[in-house]
């Protein structure tokens, strides 16, 4: 294959690997997120309970 051809792969490979990427990211990830946005709101419910 031509340089040229391999070149246009890697460039189109890297353009949808990027979405890709960042949409599984965010999707193994949203768990512990909101796991952590909850436990920020019980936590300053508790500081407002006890002030």
């Amino acid at each position: 294959m031509d340089l040229d051809v391999v070149n246009m792969f890697v460039i189109a490979g890297g353009t949808l690997a990027i979405p890709i990427l960042a949409f599984v990211a965010s999707f193994l990830l949203w768990p512990s997120a909101l796991i952590r946005i909850y436990y920020c709101m019980s936590s300053v419910k508790d500081v407002a309970a006890l002030s």
